[in-house]
C-alpha cells in the first residue's frame, strides 16, 4: 500500500471507523485514540495488508483494540452497570438517541457488532461475517436476535417514559 491510497483510505473509512468506535466506548477519546490507532497499524502493516481487504482488517484490529481497551479499563462493564442502576425516572429526560443508545449498551458485544455493522454502516452478512469471522448464517442469527432484544429494550424505555409522563 502506498502513501496515497493510504491517505485515501483514512479519508473515505475514518468517519465509519470512528462511529463504529464510539458506539462501543461511548467515550469521546477513547474512541478517538482507538481510531488513530488503528490507522498507525494500518500503515505499520501497510505492505502486509491486501487493499481489497482493508475494510474488513481495520474492522477487525479497531474490534480487537476495543476489546483490550474494555478488559483493561472496563469502560463497557462501567457503562452497563451506569445504565443498570439509573433511576428509571429520569428517562423522560432524554431523547430518542439517548434511549437508542442506552438500548445498544445493554446488547452483549458481538451483537452489538453486527447490529452497529449492518444497520449503521450498511455492510451485507458476507462482509460482516469476514470482519467478525462468522458463517453468514451467523451473522444472520446474531442480527435477528440483536434486533429483537433492541426492540424489547426499546418498548419497554418507551412504555416507562409515557407511564411517567402521565
Amino acid at each position: 500500500m502506498n502513501r496515497k491510497t493510504y491517505n485515501t483510505t483514512v479519508l473515505n473509512l475514518s468517519d465509519n471507523l470512528y462511529r463504529f468506535v464510539f458506539y462501543h466506548l461511548k467515550d469521546l477519546d477513547a474512541s478517538k485514540d482507538v481510531v488513530q490507532d488503528t490507522f498507525i497499524s494500518l500503515w505499520e502493516n501497510r505492505d502486509d495488508v491486501d487493499e481489497e481487504k482493508v475494510v474488513k482488517w481495520l474492522f477487525v484490529v479497531a474490534k480487537r483494540k476495543i476489546y483490550n481497551l474494555a478488559r483493561k479499563d472496563k469502560v463497557v462493564a462501567k457503562s452497563r452497570e451506569e445504565i443498570k442502576h439509573s433511576d428509571n425516572s429520569t428517562y423522560n429526560e432524554f431523547d430518542k438517541q439517548d434511549s437508542i443508545d442506552k438500548c445498544l449498551a445493554l446488547l452483549p458485544d458481538i451483537q452489538k457488532t453486527v447490529i452497529l455493522l449492518r444497520d449503521l454502516e450498511g455492510y451485507n452478512y458476507q462482509e460482516i461475517g469476514e470482519i467478525t469471522n462468522l458463517s453468514e448464517a451467523q451473522v444472520k442469527v446474531y442480527l435477528f436476535r440483536a434486533r429483537q432484544k433492541f426492540r424489547d429494550s426499546y418498548e419497554s424505555l418507551t412504555k416507562i417514559s409515557a407511564n411517567e409522563i402521565y
